[in-house]
């Protein structure tokens, strides 16, 4: 692991109990700290002198956001086919238009094949049309 940006030296001495301004403080120290930082912290807090109560503090903070990422993780909006694909929409600032069902038995053409210079292959017919035909076919 690579040093982190954030060290933290035992600089006082540790009363018996934490106020609950100094754990406020150690709580949000620890939000701005990254994962890669809280982990170095933790692994070596006792060669820096770092007390256990700050540790312990640390350890909650990174169990709790892989909580929060295992739990956005199996959540249907985001893990499942149509939620990845309106999550790249929106990210992407476009509005997320679901797919729509085709119509397979109603006669003619239901879709197109770019075949270069202008022209397509319609589906499931094969015919090669320019484009102006294809948008009428598609029409129907």
């Amino acid at each position: 692991m690579s040093k982190p940006k954030i060290i933290i030296h035992n600089h006082y001495s540790k009363p018996a109990r934490d106020s609950e301004a100094e754990v406020a403080g150690i709580k949000s120290m620890a939000k701005s700290m990254s994962d890669k930082d809280l982990e170095w912290q933790i692994a070596n807090g006792k060669k820096l002198g770092i007390p256990a109560n700050m540790t312990q503090l640390f350890k909650a903070e990174l169990a709790s956001r892989k909580g929060k990422q295992r739990d956005a993780k199996r959540d249907p909006q985001y893990s499942s086919a149509e939620g990845q694909k309106r999550l790249m929409a929106e990210s992407m600032g476009h509005t997320y238009v679901p797919p729509s069902k085709i119509d397979f038995s109603k006669k003619g053409d239901y879709g197109a094949d770019p075949v270069g210079n202008g022209m397509f292959k319609m589906v499931p017919s094969g015919d090669i049309v320019s484009y102006e035909e294809r948008m009428r076919r598609l029409k129907k």
